[in-house]
């Protein structure tokens, strides 16, 4: 259970990344659902923990489920959050889905200011950048917040542990990555102006050679093309023909380094 405090956190990061979209210049990314919403609270709970040795923002306390971190309190907030910032909300249906969709937009300009000057630095520039990266793209974000270290350290249905080893690893190899991709950088920009000089050598000793360029002669579609192309097919086999299947995982899977290690995936 949160205590008030935390519920005004809560309720400011909710309406912070509604505002956040809606200063967007198209229209369709101005609209969150609450999957897209509660999912911006999580990364916003994850960058603070970074930086307060394993304590969030909100104090929420996230759960492994489904394909994502949820926290029920987190999603009951939305409704009261929004509404108290006068946020259109629009319900549709889709004829494959027995639930409604919703979707909430609001573009306050003078709002979204204030509360970006409320929220921590480390909150606010980390989330406007998440929301302006993937806004309602739904399977981009999820697909990001999945591979997330309290995620990947989990199993389903757990609780999610901010602050772990995995994390503090993850943030060194990042800060080892941005060092990397500097000297890549270097690196690619030399062999490309080596590469330059080279081409630019090329052309002037081509313009210098007098004579016919070679042109290959076309293709021929004979007997001979087709009976190869036929023994290719021979060679081949029997067509994969598609079928259905039942794939079973095992619970071990969910502790395996395969998870959050890239050299083994």
């Amino acid at each position: 259970m949160v205590n008030p405090t935390d519920i005004k956190k809560i309720d400011f990061l909710i309406q912070f990344a509604l505002l956040c979209a809606g200063q967007d210049e198209e229209w369709k990314q101005r609209e969150l659902g609450s999957i897209h919403l509660i999912k911006y609270v999580y990364l916003a709970d994850y960058h603070y923990a970074l930086t307060h040795g394993g304590r969030t923002y909100t104090g929420l306390q996230w759960r492994f489920y489904k394909f994502g971190p949820w926290e029920e309190t987190c999603f009951l907030r939305i409704e009261p959050a929004l509404q108290a910032i006068d946020a259109e909300k629009r319900v549709f249906s889709h004829p494959k889905y027995e639930d409604d969709f919703i979707r909430w937009s609001c573009s306050n300009s003078r709002l979204y200011e204030e509360l970006h000057k409320q929220l921590p630095l480390e909150i606010a520039g980390q989330l406007t950048n998440y929301i302006r990266k993937f806004s309602s793209d739904t399977e981009g974000l999820l697909d990001f917040v999945y591979k997330t270290p309290p995620m990947l350290s989990a199993a389903p249905n757990e609780i999610l542990v901010f602050g772990s080893r995995l994390e503090s690893i993850s943030s060194e190899e990042a800060i080892d990555t941005q060092k990397a991709t500097r000297r890549q950088e270097k690196k690619l920009k030399e062999k490309l102006e080596l590469l330059r000089s080279e081409m630019s050598k090329k052309l002037k000793q081509k313009k210098n050679v007098k004579g016919k360029r070679f042109r290959p002669p076309a293709p021929r579609y004979d007997d001979v093309f087709f009976e190869n192309l036929a023994q290719i097919d021979r060679i081949a086999g029997e067509p994969i023909t598609p079928q259905e299947c039942v794939m079973e995982v095992s619970e071990d899977a969910w502790r395996s380094k395969a998870r959050f290690d890239n050299d083994l995936s």
